[in-house]
């Protein structure tokens, strides 16, 4: 037999354990039309339904094998199980990673904000900022390398942000204290206005016995003009 005609049984178990698409499929077939083919029998009870081959992600002997290869490229081999069926991994990619991703780029973009607005890079340890930005560009270039933009795509976000982010630390890391004096101005003016208001209170404070001795001084002398009087 042609190897272009050899039939090989496959299975395909996903995500909660059970098998599905158990059939013959010819090694001629490309792992991309395998996978167009299981998203149109996917059953519809299951609560991840992938919405096209793009969704899927075949694994055999722990590798993840390309859409453009044929089976017998992948080089696909009888298994253990009676009657030489093969049973593949089926990883479905959910949004939900991508959400995950953007949250922390917009955590990310906000502390540039940050660093932009006053101009000092207190708020964006360089460690930190160094560790995300090499993070970003080796998964880009991972995701690029094997021609999978559902890694390649997030990571070029985070691979311009943590550009930015060095690029910024460059211009601001030695104005780590330009706003300091702003503060300290703003508190000054504070301190001479708690001042001024703790000297009107003392010279308050000072005055009240005068004031005290002069109103004494008047009910003593109308309680004598009220003797006079009566007398």
């Amino acid at each position: 037999m042609a190897e272009g005609a050899e039939q090989i049984e496959l299975k395909f178990r996903i995500y909660d354990g059970t098998d599905i698409g158990h059939s013959t499929y010819a090694s001629s077939m490309t792992v991309g039309t395998l996978k167009q083919r299981l998203v149109t029998e996917w059953p519809r009870d299951k609560t991840v339904l992938p919405k096209s081959v793009n969704d899927l992600k075949l694994i055999h002997a722990g590798k993840i094998l390309e859409n453009s290869k044929t089976l017998a490229d992948s080089r696909i081999t009888y298994g253990d199980l009676p009657a030489g069926v093969i049973t593949m991994h089926v990883l479905v990619e959910l949004g939900i990673q991508y959400m995950l991703c953007f949250l922390i780029f917009f955590t990310v973009a906000n502390t540039v904000r940050l660093v932009v607005k006053t101009k000092s890079v207190e708020y964006m340890p360089f460690s930190l900022s160094l560790a995300l930005t090499i993070c970003a560009t080796c998964w880009l270039g991972y995701g690029l390398a094997v021609d999978d933009y559902f890694i390649a795509t997030p990571n070029v976000l985070g691979f311009l942000l943590g550009l930015v982010q060095m690029i910024l630390y460059l211009i601001y890391k030695n104005r780590k204290n330009e706003i300091l004096p702003k503060t300290n101005s703003q508190e000054l003016a504070i301190s001479e206005h708690q001042t001024r208001k703790d000297g009107n209170s003392n010279k308050t404070s000072l005055n009240q016995p005068e004031e005290a001795a002069r109103d004494g001084e008047r009910i003593a002398n109308k309680a004598v003009e009220s003797t006079e009087l009566e007398v």
